[in-house]
């Protein structure tokens, strides 16, 4: 595929997994949302917490294992109970651009110090490597839906840093920061 048709692939995953309304229960906004506002969670702990989201959270980010034949049934989960963190909201989107019929495309993991995340590359290069952006290829594209409002750019403008919208709280502000978490395949379609 080529780059104008891979962004166009994960911008529209990115918007169908946000048009779900999917929260994440490592976001304190998301969290307050689920509370039922900011005037409901005053004077509890809700901010303290973290992956607290009672039953309708169960299941969500506890492992990072994940082979295609379960990915349908995790992704059904997650929509159904309308909560994923990184990796549930990148699973969905993977599961969305192959079903449109979109390859090569991999959920793709990082882990920098406190912090890892979980997101999809469309068109990465058979030969990267995980320590060097540049090698992903001149087709790949990042698609992020837990991110902010998403992320859909292509690996060449965050090489270029000509991406200012990636977050520095998540250590993704940056080819260097990136890098250093070694971004490595969890699941590649062909």
């Amino acid at each position: 595929m080529a780059l104008a048709e891979n962004l166009v692939a994960a911008a529209n995953a990115v918007a169908y997994v946000k048009g779900l309304g999917i929260r994440a229960c490592n976001k304190v906004s998301d969290r307050l949302a689920a509370e039922g506002g900011i005037e409901r969670a005053i004077g509890t702990d809700l901010g303290m917490r973290t992956g607290d989201l009672g039953v309708a959270g169960a299941g969500v980010g506890v492992t990072r294992g994940v082979a295609f034949g379960n990915l349908r049934p995790k992704v059904a989960h997650s929509i159904a109970v309308g909560y994923g963190n990184c990796q549930e909201q990148a699973e969905i989107a993977l599961l969305h651009i192959f079903d449109a019929g979109i390859h090569p495309v991999d959920l793709v993991y990082f882990s920098n110090p406190g912090y890892d995340h979980a997101w999809v590359v469309i068109g990465l290069d058979p030969g990267a490597q995980s320590d060097n952006l540049r090698s992903w290829g001149p087709h790949a594209v990042w698609c992020d839906p837990w991110q902010g409002d998403g992320i859909a750019v292509s690996i060449d403008d965050i090489v270029k840093g000509k991406v200012r919208n990636m977050s520095a709280i998540y250590k993704c502000d940056s080819l260097e920061r990136i890098e250093a978490g070694l971004p490595a395949s969890m699941l590649h379609i062909a």
